[in-house]
């Protein structure tokens, strides 16, 4: 149950929402004022949600009583201000001139309006920064649902793109993959602690705590771009416009970094399985991300590939989170925040 008391820290969210909600019917007239009055629903919220985030309280001690869903600390507003910080720089992208020359196309119908685009980035944002600021289970299933689908629609709004097309449903089909894993790792630990809160590890048992660790681990290696869950970046961005490449190079993964952040410590599991499975993730990405970059033709297919060593490097600062938290969490946002 959700207190009252615990509703202060989900202005951010509800005004970002909101506007996304709003944003796409701006477009229902096709005006061609629309772009002006899209870019102002977007960077107006954005904005303020951003001031929001830098400027709320740490939280205080409950006292005993049942722990916050949603709660700004240090760690989740050094990552809320990147990912906002991302969806202001996608929307410089969206809205400038690079998206002049194809205005045209919205009205023939080759690429979504832009209070469409603009109304997925704000969704997406949404959903990062669900997985930033959250501390219950179920508001990190939906904010990586609503994360995932918004980015796939934002990455298929070029219509007749194949590739765009392409890289969407294999970003869509992995990102349902990673829902499911998280879900079941979900409910293993609920059977097992009767809880869906994160303050603390949990109290379940080794080999359970270890599988729940294996289930989030590929809900997490998904959102940062780890390999092996790494297919559908190459193609996803490759195919995206300018504004969707850069919002799920940059604020998509640094939810995932939230994502993993959240989970990954609280699975319960031994500190050197936990520690293990991170080296693991992360040499993987940074061996296919170098060596695919190799023989790559396409600027962004390269840059896709380097998305994916920097995030190996990301997981390998996540490794380690036990012997120094904010270093770690600090290093995982520098790669992040530098690639975007």
């Amino acid at each position: 149950m959700i207190a009252l008391s615990h509703m202060d820290g989900a202005a951010p969210f509800l005004l970002v929402g909101a506007a996304g909600a709003a944003t796409p019917l701006l477009g229902a007239g096709r005006s061609r004022s629309h772009r002006a009055g899209a870019t102002v629903c977007v960077a107006i919220p954005l904005a303020l949600a951003l001031w929001m985030v830098v400027r709320a309280p740490l939280p205080a001690v409950d006292g005993g009583r049942a722990p916050a869903p949603v709660v700004w600390d240090a760690q989740a507003r050094l990552l809320g201000a990147g990912v906002l910080l991302c969806a202001l720089s996608a929307l410089s992208l969206l809205t400038g001139p690079l998206r002049a020359g194809s205005l045209r196309d919205d009205h023939r119908g080759g690429r979504a309006s832009l209070p469409t685009e603009a109304g997925l980035l704000l969704l997406a944002t949404l959903g990062a920064l669900l997985l930033v600021a959250s501390r219950d289970l179920m508001l990190l299933l939906v904010g990586l649902a609503t994360a995932t689908l918004a980015s796939a629609a934002m990455a298929a709004s070029e219509r007749r793109s194949l590739l765009a097309c392409e890289g969407a449903l294999k970003m869509a089909l992995l990102g349902a993959l990673a829902g499911a894993c998280l879900l079941y790792g979900t409910a293993v630990r609920w059977g097992a602690t009767g809880t869906l809160s994160l303050p603390e590890p949990s109290a379940s048992g080794a080999p359970l705590a270890t599988l729940v660790l294996l289930l989030w681990g590929i809900g997490a290696a998904f959102t940062m771009g780890l390999a092996p869950v790494h297919h559908w970046v190459p193609d996803a961005i490759e195919g995206a416009s300018g504004a969707a490449s850069a919002w799920i190079s940059g604020g998509f993964k640094l939810g995932g970094v939230g994502l993993a952040l959240r989970l990954l410590v609280p699975a319960g599991a031994p500190a050197d399985t936990r520690t293990c499975l991170l080296w693991v993730l992360a040499a993987l990405s940074i061996l296919v991300g170098s060596l695919g970059a190799l023989s790559q033709r396409s600027l962004k297919r390269l840059l896709a590939y380097s998305g994916i060593a920097h995030a190996g490097f990301a997981a390998a600062a996540l490794a380690a989170v036990e012997t120094s938290p904010i270093a770690a969490t600090r290093l995982a946002i520098f790669y992040l925040v530098c690639y975007a």
